[in-house]
């Protein structure tokens, strides 16, 4: 990020560590989420990012072969009534830009195929949402903590000894080594230091916060390792925890074969849609071992 950019950012939204710490968390997890799957085969140049974003912000996206730009990907907006279904027996497509596209109405199945996130149309976003703003809640209180444990005395002055307990204040939190005072400073006046140390909770609360973290990339079908428990997961707790993030990717992962399928169908190609592998460890890397274990 060049100087210019982030300057310009900083105006835009303030530096506010609340809001920037929940911008951030919003973020990471939503390009997470748009990458659990790939979709390849794609006719004319469409681009998955698109239909992911689709997906993730609406809950449900159309396909279809548009007479002026081809085959294209669109948000979507219902035209026509419910069959015994409860699905749309007509789609409008929606788009920002809709200059050049033929905004007629279609039919699913015939005319277009829906594209749905999950069989409920629901969209990733609002569950995303709800984890973004309690990591941040976490997040800000584990900063709290620690900012508390570098100020943790209030020293009571009266006004004629206000400037020289701020001066000793501010050598002491500047951690000079030796802090030294007028010896009539507190002669007759009234001075008091009263330790307001808050208790170090922020190392629980980190492991809380990377538990709701893993519970989050559960969610997503992100595979997530527990790095929290000392001690060693046995086979039937990594096996009860890998399908549970089984059964996650598999209820969007889903919705979108079946689309995938019936997009082949209707254009002729091969499209595909599976999830996304990760980037496996360097081979040889061996875990850190845990409490001294040789």
């Amino acid at each position: 990020m060049n100087n210019a950019f982030a300057l310009g950012y900083i105006s835009e939204i303030g530096t506010d560590p609340t809001l920037l710490t929940f911008q951030d968390t919003l973020f990471r997890l939503s390009m997470l989420a748009q990458t659990v799957f790939k979709w390849e085969g794609l006719p004319n140049g469409i681009d998955e990012k698109h239909l992911e974003r689709y997906l993730f912000n609406e809950g449900r996206c159309m396909f279809y072969k548009d007479p002026n730009v081809g085959w294209i990907i669109t948000k979507c907006a219902d035209a026509g009534t419910l069959n015994f279904y409860d699905e749309p027996t007509k789609l409008l497509p929606v788009a920002t830009d809709a200059v050049e596209l033929d905004l007629a109405t279609r039919e699913p199945g015939e005319d277009c195929i829906l594209i749905y996130n999950n069989d409920y149309a629901y969209p990733t976003a609002r569950t995303i949402l709800m984890y973004a703003a309690r990591l941040t809640e976490m997040q800000r209180t584990i900063d709290i903590n620690i900012h508390a444990q570098k100020t943790p005395v209030l020293i009571k002055a009266s006004d004629k000894t206000r400037l020289s307990a701020k001066q000793v204040y501010n050598q002491w939190s500047g951690f000079e080594p030796l802090i030294i005072t007028d010896k009539n400073l507190t002669d007759g006046v009234e001075m008091e230091v009263l330790n307001i140390a808050a208790p170090i909770v922020f190392d629980k609360l980190a492991i809380e916060k990377n538990k709701l973290w893993n519970e989050c990339m559960t969610f997503l079908g992100i595979n997530n390792a527990n790095m929290d428990k000392r001690e060693r997961l046995v086979d039937d707790e990594v096996q009860a925890n890998n399908e549970q993030i089984g059964y996650s990717a598999e209820v969007m992962l889903k919705s979108r074969q079946r689309a995938a399928e019936a997009m082949s169908k209707m254009c002729g190609c091969n499209i595909t849609v599976e999830l996304r592998k990760a980037q496996k460890p360097t081979e040889g890397a061996e875990p850190p071992k845990e409490g001294g274990e040789e």
